[in-house]
C-alpha cells in the first residue's frame, strides 16, 4: 500500500471507528425490537465466523451488515 494512503487512514482511525460505532448503535437501536432480531444476529455472527475461515457468507440476513462491521470489517482493517 501506497506510504501517503496508509498515512492518512492511520491518521482517520479514530474518525472510523467512531462512524463505525455510531452507525452499529443505530441500527441496533432501530430493529432491537424486531421479530426474530436475535435470531438475525446470531446467524449473522455465525456467518461472520465462517468468512473468518474461507467460507461463504450468506448476505441475505438482515443484521449481517451490523455484525460485519463490528467484527470482521475492523479485523481485516487491522490485518
Amino acid at each position: 500500500m501506497n506510504a501517503s494512503l496508509w498515512d492518512w487512514i492511520s491518521d482517520q482511525q479514530h474518525i472510523l471507528e467512531q462512524i463505525i460505532v455510531d452507525t452499529a448503535q443505530q441500527f441496533h437501536q432501530e430493529h432491537q425490537g424486531a421479530p426474530n432480531y436475535a435470531f438475525h444476529l446470531q446467524r449473522s455472527r455465525i456467518e461472520s465466523y465462517n468468512l473468518a475461515h474461507g467460507k461463504d457468507l450468506c448476505y441475505d440476513t438482515p443484521a449481517v451488515g451490523f455484525v460485519y462491521s463490528l467484527w470482521y470489517q475492523p479485523r481485516r482493517i487491522n490485518t
